[in-house]
């Protein structure tokens, strides 16, 4: 059978909403490559004309692109992917990174744990509109961290030698215990916490500022990929901000008016806000490209 006869029976038996909802992509999809170029064409920002030169060399990928960005160094990292080594411990598979074992999930399969750990690694690489830090915005040996939509905790782990402790949020139940295990021989500088993070303490959802209310913790940095609620997060950590001298990197792609709108919460409680450099080709419509971290910080 070929592809396109096997195509046609899994659309088949897809249920009417899904069917209408792959078609209505389809559409989005057709046209968008010069509905892009034709929108920034008269563009003088030099990293947008660089998305563009990317999206005309390399005419069958696919866009949007979403989470991936649109560059060339991200392909050493996906042709390598295939041949990540899986095993499985204590009844949940890992990946060794380095001298590190990085844990996930009991029901993911080898290929999901794979394609994470690759987009992980493409995140945090030198060139990456999604990088965290780098060497001019960058923590302090010592320094007490916080990171929200911690997931396998590879980001995390990479400044592990580095901090005085470190809380990892993490909404999604499943990976607590596999980051448990991936962050096992610092357990007693790590603290994990199973909540939403958001501007309301109700439900499995807390603040910032609730949840450091009497610690007596001095924070020194913050990350957040929370999937669109950065500016909840931000809300519910007003106090947070104001009393602490902070560095935060906050994703700023997953909405289209997230930079502008975290910049100006960001900079009206004393922060100066600047974003990474590059972007995400990430929308169907306008505007298609979208910066990826804004790092803030007082000084």
């Amino acid at each position: 059978m070929n592809l396109k006869r096997r195509l046609q029976g899994v659309i088949k038996k897809l249920p009417l909403g899904d069917k209408c909802l792959l078609v209505q992509r389809c559409f989005r999809t057709i046209g968008l490559r010069n509905r892009i170029l034709r929108y920034y064409r008269a563009t003088n920002d030099e990293e947008i004309k660089a998305v563009l030169a990317y999206i005309k060399e390399h005419p069958k990928e696919k866009l949007p692109m979403e989470a991936l960005p649109p560059y060339n160094y991200k392909t050493k990292y996906l042709n390598e992917e295939d041949s990540m080594e899986v095993n499985y411990e204590q009844g949940y598979p890992c990946i060794r990174l380095g001298k590190n074992k990085i844990f996930y999930p009991s029901d993911m399969s080898a290929d999901e744990v794979r394609h994470r750990a690759t987009r992980a690694l493409i995140e945090q690489d030198e060139n990456s509109p999604h990088k965290y830090l780098t060497k001019e915005f960058d923590i302090n040996d010592g320094d007490t961290i916080v990171t929200i939509g911690a997931s396998d905790g590879i980001f995390c782990l990479s400044l592990i030698d580095r901090v005085k402790k470190a809380y990892l949020f993490e909404a999604d139940a499943r990976w607590i215990a596999p980051l448990k295990l991936t962050l096992n021989p610092w357990l007693d500088k790590v603290e994990i916490v199973n909540n939403f993070v958001g501007d309301r303490n109700v439900g499995q959802t807390i603040s910032l500022d609730a949840f450091f209310a009497g610690k007596g913790d001095c924070i020194n940095y913050i990350q957040a990929d929370v999937e669109g609620a950065e500016k909840k997060l931000l809300s519910g950590a007003r106090n947070t901000l104001l009393n602490n001298d902070l560095k935060i990197s906050l994703c700023c792609y997953h909405r289209p008016s997230d930079e502008k709108d975290l910049s100006y919460i960001l900079q009206s409680l004393g922060y100066q806000a600047v974003c990474s450099k590059g972007y995400f080709l990430i929308s169907y419509t306008k505007p298609y490209i979208r910066k990826g971290v804004i790092y803030a910080s007082k000084t």
